[in-house]
């Protein structure tokens, strides 16, 4: 508190320090200040000044003419020099209050560096004559507490234009990662066959609206990586993206998960649990191997996609989902459903618009393209200065392989190659000693000569039996019984119905 002022002097220092309060851009700080003095001494100018980064002076001026309203003028070069000349002539804030003649000069120091000053031109509007600045405020204390106040208002302005600026970039830092983000994602299934190409132009064409999409294929040929772009190329895309592996959450915890649960619902539930659902609210909640799921999920999760509600676990009152459903699986539905393992219903409301990921094997055009993204992901996991390349040879190998794990496996095996290949270009001693070259699943028995004829129908179903014995039930995979016939899985699962196979029969 600054002893000494009179009850005119406090108000104006309360009227400019409301003034500074408010005003939250030089530009506004300046009328508002021009204001709050107008009202106790009438001025034709202000000016006020910061020091920016580099030393200079960023001034705002105000000024106008006779009884008319202030406008923001140009800076002649006349109220930098004033400025610079109190800084430089009076140092601290304690002897920085000077009259100079009809013009009022303020520098604002902080910790005894100059940050900016203020001039007042105290040159009345009509011309008469006005005041000197010590006849004006004889009372250094009052110029003292009038640079304190606008010193603070500076600092509040500067502080809250960083706060902005600072805020601003953010934003668009967080939207080009955004952004960099959905390209990569493009990138990884950007493809140049023509099989993948057609999913991917299906894919973008339902990006764009809400519809379920239900992505079928085997393990590792990237329906994550495809379900992903689908919600960057939605409306979605700045939602949330929530993805949930339904494979390998416990079959306890799959309903809570999903939904949620009420604090008291079982025992070890002492609060609300928000699910998955919720938390997709505004974008895409991805089921990953949704076929895992058991009979009593299935039904809400039908419940979600027919009526668009759901109930937490142990709560009463249904809520509104709010996200946009993707499923993808392995497994072959329209069999579980056969074996009265999958509901005919959820079927039908997931596969509204199916989408099937061919294998790598159907694919080799796009074995180049993901070989080149694996090596730059590889390089920046081993923190290798330059990326890892590959031979000629080794690439021919690479796409000549069958690829039974698809592009998961390509991006494991290239990675440890990489490894192997001990800082240099992958080779082929590289890509055998990752296994590139490794054991091979056992061909069938070759049938017996000279024995009796068998009708066709009855030996392809002895074969596909036969097969699927050898692989214990297995389908899918290195190993399985598609593989080991050389056949693709969905074709194998079509000649099974139509010889009245089941895989149950031959699961161990």
């Amino acid at each position: 508190m600054y002893t000494g002022l009179t009850v005119d002097e406090l108000a104006l220092i309360e009227d400019v320090a409301g003034a500074c309060a408010g005003g939250h851009t030089r530009v506004a700080l300046t009328r508002r200040v021009a204001a709050a003095l107008d009202v106790h001494l009438p001025a034709r100018g202000l000016a006020l000044a910061w020091v920016e980064e580099g030393g200079g002076l960023a001034v705002v001026g105000l000024g106008r003419a006779s009884g008319g309203a202030w406008d923001v003028v140009e800076d002649d070069g006349t109220i930098a020099a004033a400025v610079r000349e109190a800084q430089a002539a009076l140092g601290p804030l304690e002897r920085a209050i000077r009259g100079a003649g009809r013009r009022l000069v303020l520098p604002l120091f902080e910790e005894g560096v100059p940050v900016g000053g203020a001039v007042v031109d105290l040159r009345r509007p009509h011309g008469r004559a006005a005041p000197t600045a010590d006849e004006a405020w004889p009372r250094s204390a009052l110029q003292r507490a009038l640079a304190a106040v606008l010193h603070a208002g500076h600092r509040a302005c500067r502080t809250i234009e960083r706060v902005a600026e600072t805020s601003l970039r953010a934003h668009e830092e967080a939207r080009t990662l955004r952004q960099r983000l959905a390209s990569q994602e493009s990138g990884v299934v950007e493809a140049r066959s023509r099989a993948m190409q057609a999913v991917l132009s299906r894919a973008d064409l339902v990006a764009a609206h809400d519809t379920t999409v239900l992505l079928r294929g085997e393990s590792g040929t990237g329906k994550g990586l495809l379900a992903r772009r689908i919600h960057a190329r939605s409306a979605r895309a700045d939602g949330p993206f929530v993805h949930v592996d339904c494979a390998a959450l416990p079959p306890g915890l799959i309903e809570s998960e999903l939904f949620g649960h009420e604090a008291g619902a079982f025992t070890g539930a002492t609060r609300r649990h928000v699910g998955k659902v919720e938390r997709a609210a505004g974008g895409t909640l991805f089921l990953d191997e949704v076929g895992e799921l058991l009979p009593g999920v299935q039904a809400k999760l039908l419940r979600l996609l027919q009526e668009g509600t759901f109930e937490r676990v142990g709560g009463e009152r249904a809520l509104r989902a709010r996200a946009r459903v993707v499923a993808a699986t392995h497994r072959p539905l329209e069999q579980m459903i056969v074996d009265g393992q999958w509901r005919a219903d959820l079927y039908h409301r997931l596969c509204v618009f199916p989408l099937h990921v061919p294998p790598l094997r159907e694919r080799p055009e796009d074995v180049p393209p993901l070989v080149e993204a694996a090596l730059a992901r590889a390089g920046a996991r081993l923190a290798r200065r330059a990326r890892p390349t590959v031979t000629t040879e080794a690439l021919a190998r690479l796409v000549a392989h069958t690829w039974p794990g698809n592009a998961r496996e390509l991006e494991n095996l290239v990675e440890r190659a990489a490894i192997l290949a001990r800082g240099g270009p992958i080779d082929g001693r590289a890509l055998d000693e990752a296994g590139l070259a490794g054991p091979r699943a056992a061909p069938l028995p070759p049938p017996a000569v000279g024995g009796p004829v068998t009708p066709l129908d009855q030996a392809i179903r002895e074969a596909l039996a036969r097969a699927l014995r050898a692989a214990r039930g297995r389908i899918y995979g290195p190993g399985g019984a598609a593989a080991l016939l050389g056949l693709r899985p969905s074709t194998l699962q079509t000649k099974m119905v139509a010889h009245g196979l089941r895989r149950a029969d031959f699961l161990p």
